[in-house]
Order: C-alpha cells, then sequence, then structure tokens
C-alpha cells in the first residue's frame, strides 16, 4: 500500500498545538504543480536544505532513476528533490515512503488555470511562439489543451479521483504537506515548525511578474465559468487544504505570537497572516 506518515491533515492538526519536526533524513520532494507559488517556495527550500536534487522537466524518467539511485546508494543522500514531477513518478516515489516524503502547494483552480495560460503566452515561456500558435486565445486553450487545466492540480497529485472525497482521502496518504497559494505564508509557517525551520514571511514572490501575457489575452466571466466547470474536484479539494487552515489559523497565530520575534516585526506578520486568512 503507498502510505506516507503523518498525512498533511495530520501535521496541520499537530503544529498547532505543538512543534513536528520531520526526520531530516528522509528526501522530502517537492511537487511543484504550475503557477501555484512554486518558485517562491523552492527558492526557500533551496535556501533551507543543504543538498537539493533538481528533478529537470525535460528530462523526467532519468533524473527521476537518478534521484532513486541516490537515495539507495549508500553516499550522500539529497535532503530535497524539486520539479515538476506527475503522477507516474509521483507513485513509485510515494511507493517506498521510508525514503521520500511529499510536499506540495494547491491554488484556486481557476485562478491556475488563467495564470497557466498567460504564462504560456510570455516571453518567459520557452515555446511561447508555438503555444500562442497552438491556442491563440484563451478559447482554444479552454477547448482543447484541458490536460493542462481540467482538474490538473489533483490528476498530478493523487492520479486522478472521482470525488472529492477520494481525492482527499488519497493525498492524505500520499502527502506530508500540502500548502495553499493564497495562504502562502500561513501554509509557510506549517512548513517551518514541522521542519524546525526559522520563520520568516516571504519578502517577495519568485517569478510572480514573469507569467505576463501580450495585451491581446482577455480573460472573461464566461472563460472563468468555463474553467471553473472542468475544475469540480481541484476546486472541491482546494477549498478543503484552505477550510483547513483558516479552522487552525487562531492556534496559529498564538503560536507565532509567542516566539521571539521583535515586536515590531511580530504585530507585521500577524497582521500579514490575519489579512490572509
Amino acid at each position: 500500500m503507498i502510505e506516507a506518515e503523518p498525512g498533511y491533515l495530520d501535521l496541520l492538526r499537530s503544529v498547532a498545538r505543538a512543534d513536528a519536526v520531520y526526520d531530516r533524513s528522509v528526501t522530502s520532494v517537492f511537487v511543484h504543480l504550475p503557477k501555484t507559488a512554486g518558485s517562491t517556495f523552492g527558492h526557500f527550500l533551496l535556501a533551507s536544505f543543504a543538498r537539493p536534487f533538481e528533478i529537470t522537466w525535460d528530462d523526467l524518467d532519468a533524473r527521476v532513476d537518478a534521484l532513486r539511485a541516490a537515495c539507495r546508494g549508500g553516499g550522500v543522500v539529497p535532503d530535497l528533490a524539486y520539479g515538476h514531477v506527475g503522477w507516474d513518478h509521483i507513485e513509485q516515489l510515494a511507493a517506498d515512503p521510508e525514503r521520500y516524503r511529499l510536499v506540495t502547494f494547491v491554488r484556486d483552480p481557476v485562478d491556475r488555470a488563467i495564470s497557466h495560460y498567460r504564462y504560456c503566452c510570455s516571453p518567459s515561456h520557452p515555446h511561447h511562439e508555438r503555444f500562442r500558435k497552438n491556442y491563440p486565445v484563451i478559447d482554444t486553450y479552454i477547448e482543447r489543451g484541458t490536460k493542462m487545466w481540467a482538474n490538473h492540480m489533483t490528476n498530478a497529485m493523487v492520479g486522478g479521483a472521482a470525488s472529492v472525497d477520494e481525492c482527499i482521502a488519497k493525498a492524505e496518504k500520499l502527502y506530508a504537506f500540502v500548502g495553499a497559494t493564497e495562504l502562502y505564508d500561513l501554509s509557510l509557517y506549517a512548513f517551518c515548525t514541522a521542519f524546525g525551520l526559522p520563520f520568516e514571511p516571504a519578502t517577495e514572490r519568485v517569478n510572480a511578474a514573469r507569467d505576463r501575457a501580450p495585451d491581446d489575452v482577455v480573460v472573461t466571466d464566461a472563460h472563468r465559468a468555463a474553467l471553473a466547470a472542468g475544475n469540480t474536484i481541484d476546486q472541491g479539494f482546494y477549498e478543503h487544504v484552505v477550510e483547513e487552515y483558516r479552522e487552525r489559523a487562531p492556534e496559529l497565530f498564538q503560536k507565532i505570537a509567542r516566539q521571539a520575534f521583535p515586536r515590531r516585526e511580530r504585530r507585521r506578520w500577524l497582521g500579514r497572516l490575519r489579512r490572509e486568512a
């Protein structure tokens, strides 16, 4: 059975009450779902972990094989692996929870899909010209690019699910941490507490301005409605994650308030977190 303990719900419930430091000898695998603040979180991870291993998207099979070999080889084991990993590789890694711990972020699926389309149309994307040729307007992206946006997050995370409840059950077995982009600082605090890392809210979002598409990219309410209709599982799972954080936000705020931050910084950070939640 594919299982990783504790799951992300156990983690969130425990860090609201007490510190729950994970064993850093297990390789944490950051499953970077596109346009979910993954670059910002990845930047933080690279500054916090000593032995990172990048899983490059253009050579996934070879890089995942190399990661597995490094973790079995008896040498220096990576404490972090990160990249745009799909379900086929996630399933392989999750089958060995003694070696790998999965973490990820999710985002409002409609906003994520729009951000993804805009990014792929921008010069920041290495294949933007070909993408714009294939999907000249967002209508074509919605009609023909469903694999890129329809329940994309949960299909990648858990291999798909017939219902939101099934998705939650699968994710709880597979993931040690799930954050929410819209509650980024609160999510980061939970992650830092679990891993015994110093917490400081992000001062800026990495890559946040790089999805600026040409001015002719127009998104209407009808487009948003079509994207919402194709993201019912993603939407349900995202709302579940956000609700879990918001339910525990008062306890997390109390923990933050008791930490030895300078008073002015503590007030500023608590203010940001409360506005976020």
